[in-house]
């Protein structure tokens, strides 16, 4: 589990959240199962599920728990959210 705070390369969510009183928080257990090959037919399909079985992916969703002031999401999930800040904060910079 990894907890962004001021300092890390994450200033400008870091800055975002704590401003809002938040805490952005990685963890690699927010994942969930799907089937790791479809098919189709709802009968092929069936058997596809019995023989390849489940995967684990990371989950697209960001959880914000407001009794804790958290926002969780998956490493990849919150990279991605960083990056989207950083680039509006920028897009914000040069257009004032």
């Amino acid at each position: 589990m990894q907890i962004y705070e001021e300092g890390h390369t994450a200033n400008a969510l870091c800055n975002f959240l704590i401003w809002h009183g938040y805490k952005a928080i990685s963890d690699k257990n927010c994942v969930e199962q799907v089937q790791a090959r479809r098919h189709k037919k709802r009968r092929i399909n069936k058997k596809w599920l019995k023989r390849y079985g489940m995967k684990y992916v990371p989950s697209r969703k960001i959880y914000v728990i407001h009794s804790n002031g958290w926002i969780l999401g998956h490493p990849i999930v919150m990279d991605k959210l960083i990056e989207k800040i950083k680039a509006e904060e920028e897009a914000y910079d040069r257009h004032s």
